[in-house]
C-alpha cells in the first residue's frame, strides 16, 4: 500500500506543476519566473502530499514525520530540497525545449521516425521512474 502514496506523490507533483506554467501565461520565458514556478509547484505539491498521504496508505518513513510540527519536519527533510531542484531543473529544461523545437519539427515530416523517437524518450523516462523509485524503496 506504500506504493500507492508514491503514485500519489508523482500525481500531485505532476498536477501542481501543470497547473502552476499554465496560470503562469505569457511569461513562460523568464527564467526567474520559471525558477519560482517550479519552486512553489513543488511546495504545495508536498504540502498537499503530506496531508493526503497521511490518510491514503501512509508508510513508516511518513508517519514518523506525524507529530507536531510535522509538516515542518516533512517539508525540510524533502520538500524543500526537492522544490530547488524544480527550481533549477524547470527553466533548464523549457531552455532546452525552446533549442529543439526546431529540430522537433523537421522529425514531423517522417512520422515512423518522430514516433519511434518519441516512444523511446517515454520508455527512458519510465525506466528512469522506475530505477528512482526502486531505490528510494531499497532505501
Amino acid at each position: 500500500m506504500c506504493k500507492a502514496n508514491s503514485c500519489l506523490a508523482v500525481f500531485l507533483h505532476g498536477a501542481f506543476l501543470t497547473g502552476s506554467v499554465a496560470l503562469m501565461g505569457k511569461g513562460r520565458g523568464n527564467s526567474v519566473r520559471l525558477s519560482l514556478v517550479g519552486f512553489s509547484a513543488v511546495l504545495l505539491s508536498a504540502t498537499a502530499f503530506y496531508f493526503a498521504g497521511m490518510r491514503l496508505a501512509p508508510c513508516a518513513y511518513l508517519l514518523s514525520f506525524n507529530s507536531p510540527g510535522g509538516l515542518l519536519t516533512f517539508m525540510t527533510a524533502e520538500g524543500i530540497a526537492w522544490a530547488v531542484l524544480a527550481g533549477i531543473t524547470l527553466p533548464v529544461g523549457y531552455r532546452l525545449g525552446e533549442a529543439l523545437i526546431n529540430g522537433i519539427s523537421q522529425f514531423r515530416l517522417r512520422p515512423l521516425f518522430y514516433y519511434s523517437i518519441s516512444s523511446a524518450v517515454i520508455v527512458c523516462c519510465w525506466a528512469i521512474i522506475a530505477f528512482i523509485t526502486i531505490a528510494e524503496f531499497a532505501r
